[in-house]
């Protein structure tokens, strides 16, 4: 494993390479398996972007989710002062089972997996569950 700053490629055969890039420098090391971000750093943004996301910008959404009248399953999303909600849904999948080439099956079946039509919102932390065992007990019986 080795960390770099991304001004020198790194040699073939690393297991991990994290990648930190510093402001200001070039960077030629263009992939990895991690990527991390010094912060702050002089000279990585604008200041006026550094400022917008001071952490006090996300001040109001923490405190709505903290009080008795907080949204439930809700995600709220926050940064320099402007708010949104992420949905989860979940895709009706592929039930593909458990053998030696599953990964490789599920590789192929990507783009079924993928497939939005049909997703749905799960009522509690189960849906995802239920969902996938509903499929293995359906392909069980057929």
């Amino acid at each position: 494993a080795v960390e770099t700053n991304g001004t020198v490629v790194a040699p073939p055969g690393i297991d991990w390479v994290c990648v930190s890039p510093k402001a200001g420098a070039e960077w030629v090391q263009r992939s990895g398996d991690e990527l991390k971000l010094v912060y702050p750093q002089p000279g990585l943004m604008p200041e006026a972007v550094l400022k917008a996301l001071e952490p006090q910008a996300v001040v109001p959404a923490m405190l709505v989710m903290a009080c008795e009248e907080a949204p439930n399953r809700t995600i709220i999303c926050a940064g320099a002062g402007s708010f949104e909600v992420a949905n989860i849904t979940l895709t009706q999948g592929v039930h593909l089972g458990v053998s030696e080439d599953t990964p490789e099956q599920l590789l192929a079946a990507m783009a079924q997996v993928k497939d939005r039509t049909g997703e749905l919102v799960p009522g509690s932390g189960s849906g995802q569950g239920s969902l996938e065992v509903g499929k293995a007990m359906a392909a069980h019986k057929g």
